[in-house]
């Protein structure tokens, strides 16, 4: 009845709408989890719409593109699709997005497809537990402020690819969904962003060696991820082979030439990953005994060291720590769901409180254009009555 009476008011009443969908997605335990996950990516994407990207940030280049082709044939798209610097599924998709003149609308869908997955995903975890709401409140938010919203919007592709890669991964260790639709899902995230070769490697080593963290899969991991690096420099150099060529200008854009990545990950913003990846490692550490949770485990556990060694290389890498935080989101609900902890909790809750709300506004106050994303949010609140 409650998600029903959310479809009406986003409709006439919109901010009360989204109130109300706050209200289901936090106390409805029993279903309609894509109602109200859906809702919100909306809300979200709305302000997604209005976003304005620096010529800096990935989504300005998007927008180029955009224009590029908004007024080209289909034909035309075919012929020059090798021509424009984007990946094959960011090229399709601004293509079809080029075909409604909103230019708006590249950022609206990916990001409301994004925040529909981490919802959604966290609201159906919450159906397999007995957590309350007040620590289901607590991690939701904490994995809302964890993932860098801004830099989902100016980036989009990058994490989506790892949002669907989770999805991926959700549906195939904790809902039993078709393995086959789930590596098609898999191998989908390369076509979105190269750098998802990285965590499809390590998931590929992982299945080969049993689903189990162990020497032979973390030996695997070490000799792939330090090895080829000079290794492939070293072919490259001997053999003009265009595949090897590509992989030497990826390596270069992630290993060498990155000055801006490591001005941005630098003082607070790295203490701050760093602290997300031990926050997801402790409470691993803490359910190792549920049996549920040990395959996902392993598999963080192997990303978490193969993402520190990779590091040592390249600051970039430390991209993939949003991915840990959120594959470790069971962990958080489950060990919340034990009645047992209430005092622990509660003094963790109020740690992670502070937390957020650190991240949140260091997100915030980073950003080159603060004034832009003001306007923005504004324009968005009011375009809700």
């Amino acid at each position: 009845m409650l998600s029903i009476l959310c479809y009406i008011m986003i409709i006439f009443l919109p901010l009360i709408g989204v109130l109300l969908s706050i209200v289901g997605y936090i106390y409805d335990k029993n279903k309609n989890s894509i109602v109200y996950s859906l809702l919100l990516g909306i809300v979200l994407g709305i302000f997604a719409y209005n976003f304005i990207p620096l010529k800096s940030y990935d989504l300005y280049r998007h927008h180029i593109v955009f224009w590029q082709l908004s007024d080209k044939s289909f034909h035309y798209f075919i012929k020059n699709i090798n021509n424009f610097d984007l990946e094959l599924f960011p090229m399709i998709y601004t293509y079809i997005i080029s075909l409604f003149n909103n230019v708006n609308l590249l950022q609206f869908f990916i990001v409301t497809l994004g925040y529909t997955i981490i919802f959604g995903i966290i609201y159906d975890y919450r159906k397999k537990t007995n957590i309350s709401s007040f620590p289901f409140i607590i991690i939701t938010l904490l994995s809302f402020f964890g993932f860098n919203a801004l830099n989902f919007i100016s980036g989009l592709w990058f994490y989506i690819a790892m949002l669907v890669f989770l999805l991926a991964l959700y549906l195939e260790y904790y809902c039993n969904f078709s393995k086959k639709i789930c590596y098609v899902m898999y191998a989908c995230t390369l076509f979105m962003h190269t750098s998802m070769f990285f965590v499809f490697l390590i998931l590929v080593i992982y299945k080969i060696c049993g689903n189990k963290l162990n020497i032979r899969s973390l030996f695997i991991c070490i000799l792939i991820f330090i090895v080829p690096v000079y290794l492939l420099r070293i072919l490259s150099s001997i053999f003009n082979f265009s595949f090897l060529n590509n992989i030497n200008w990826l390596l270069n854009i992630y290993f060498d030439n990155n000055n801006v990545m490591y001005r941005f990950y630098s003082g607070s913003a790295f203490v701050i990953e760093i602290i997300k990846l031990f926050i997801s490692i402790l409470f691993i550490f803490l359910n190792r005994k549920i049996e549920k949770l040990k395959k996902v485990n392993g598999l963080i556990i192997l990303l978490s060291i193969s993402t520190i060694i990779m590091m040592f290389n390249s600051i970039v890498m430390i991209r993939f720590i949003m991915l840990i935080q959120l594959l470790a989101i069971p962990n958080l609900i489950e060990y919340f769901s034990e009645v047992k902890r209430n005092n622990l909790w509660l003094l963790i809750g109020l740690t992670f409180i502070v937390g957020f709300f650190m991240m949140f506004f260091y997100n915030i106050m980073s950003q080159q254009n603060f004034g832009d994303i003001i306007r923005a949010f504004t324009k968005s609140l009011l375009s809700m009555f």
